[in-house]
C-alpha cells in the first residue's frame, strides 16, 4: 500500500471541496427540475427535492391533503426567498471559506424540516419514497461536512508543503 504524499493529500482535499460545493449545487438544481416538473406536469412524482420546496408546493396545491394550507402568494414567496438563499450560499461556497458553513446550516435546516415533516405526517401517512429523500439528504450532507473538514486541512498541507 502506497503512503500518500503530501501533494496526493492537497488534491484529495482540493477535490473533497470541489465535491461539496457541486453536490450542494447539484440538490439544487434536482430542486429546480422538482419545482419545474410540477409546474409542467401538476404532479409531485419525482425522487428527490429540498423539503421546503416541497412543503411550500404540496401546501398551496388544492388537490393534496395536509395538514397545512397556504396561498400560492406565500408559497412562491418561500420559493423565491429559499432560491436566493440557496444560491446566495452557493456564492459564499465558491468565494469564502465559510460558505460552505452556510451551505451546512440550510442544508441543515432543509434536512430537519424534511425528518420533522415526515414525523409529523403533514402530507399523509409515511411513504417509502421519503426514504430515498432521507438518503439523499444524508449524503449531500455528508459531502458537505467533508468539504468543511477539507478547507481547514488544506492551509496546514499547503504550509506543509513550503
Amino acid at each position: 500500500m502506497s503512503k500518500l504524499t503530501t501533494q496526493d493529500k492537497i488534491k484529495k482535499m482540493q477535490t473533497n471541496i470541489k465535491s461539496a460545493q457541486s453536490i450542494f449545487a447539484l440538490s439544487g438544481i434536482l430542486a429546480i427540475i422538482y419545482i419545474v416538473r410540477y409546474f409542467t406536469t401538476g404532479n409531485f412524482n419525482f425522487y428527490f427535492s429540498s423539503y421546503i420546496t416541497e412543503f411550500a408546493l404540496k401546501a398551496a396545491d388544492e388537490n393534496v391533503f395536509t395538514t397545512v394550507s397556504l396561498s400560492a402568494t406565500a408559497a412562491y414567496c418561500i420559493l423565491a426567498v429559499y432560491a436566493v438563499i440557496f444560491l446566495l450560499c452557493c456564492v459564499l461556497c465558491l468565494k469564502t471559506k465559510f460558505g460552505l458553513w452556510a451551505c451546512l446550516v440550510l442544508h441543515l435546516t432543509d434536512y430537519a424540516a424534511l425528518i420533522v415533516g415526515t414525523a409529523l405526517s403533514v402530507f399523509g401517512p409515511f411513504r417509502e419514497e421519503i426514504l430515498i429523500d432521507v438518503i439523499v439528504h444524508f449524503f449531500v450532507l455528508l459531502f458537505i461536512v467533508v468539504g468543511i473538514y477539507a478547507t481547514y486541512k488544506l492551509p496546514k498541507l499547503e504550509s506543509e508543503k513550503e
